[in-house]
């Protein structure tokens, strides 16, 4: 359980970051997060040791590295983070355009409109990179379905203090810091049954909440 004072919720745009494959001219290939070419070497992120390498220019198929690289990010394309609205005894409000948020007593929750996110993965234990342009926190969330939409977290008022206490169902994760610049690594500690989940943004000592929804479906 947390507890923030209510402030105004921001929307923003996470990208979903994909690893790169790093072909040598022997076929064989590594894992990179970002590469470049210095002179007569080529400067590398490894995913699997998560550590900066080099190798000779020459080993290296660039123009193979290249290609796939191209058809890859053709592909990808920066989502915004989930429109989110509190749903409690005087109805349904979008979050984000409230300012101020009115301050009611009683409970609540946050929800996202929907009953299944388009964000499907097959990988249990998928893994998320993204970037942070500030000092935040980061975790990921199971979402509940209801009906028509997905709860991300049930809400208690209290006017008195103007604070609201959040109740989300936490995602035990593994979180690394990738490289200067706030290049961030988020992954599930045990494999992720199928459902809905979410990766979350948030600042601390305000509801300043930023939703990334998902949904694990493994391939029939």
């Amino acid at each position: 359980m947390r507890r923030y004072l209510l402030a105004l919720l921001t929307l923003a745009a996470i990208a979903w970051a994909a690893n790169i494959k790093l072909y040598l001219k022997d076929g064989d290939y590594h894992i990179v997060r970002e590469y470049k070419v210095q002179g007569d070497r080529v400067r590398f992120y490894s995913v699997e040791r998560s550590d900066w390498e080099e190798m000779p220019l020459d080993l290296v198929d660039l123009k193979r590295t290249e290609s796939e690289a191209a058809e890859r990010n053709a592909e990808l394309e920066k989502d915004k983070a989930a429109e989110a609205s509190v749903h409690s005894n005087k109805g349904r409000q979008v979050l984000a355009k409230l300012s101020p948020i009115p301050m009611v007593s009683g409970k609540g929750t946050l929800e996202l409109q929907g009953a299944h996110s388009q964000n499907v993965f097959a990988n249990p234990e998928q893994e998320f990179y993204f970037q942070l342009s500030d000092t935040e926190r980061f975790g990921m969330i199971k979402l509940t379905p209801k009906g028509t939409v997905r709860i991300v977290e049930n809400l208690t008022f209290v006017p008195i203090t103007k604070e609201v206490v959040e109740e989300p169902t936490m995602v035990p994760t593994f979180q690394k810091q990738l490289a200067d610049g706030g290049l961030y690594k988020v992954w599930p500690r045990d494999s992720l049954e199928p459902g809905e989940y979410a990766v979350v943004e948030y600042t601390e000592g305000k509801l300043n909440i930023q939703v990334f929804d998902f949904a694990i479906q493994p391939k029939k």
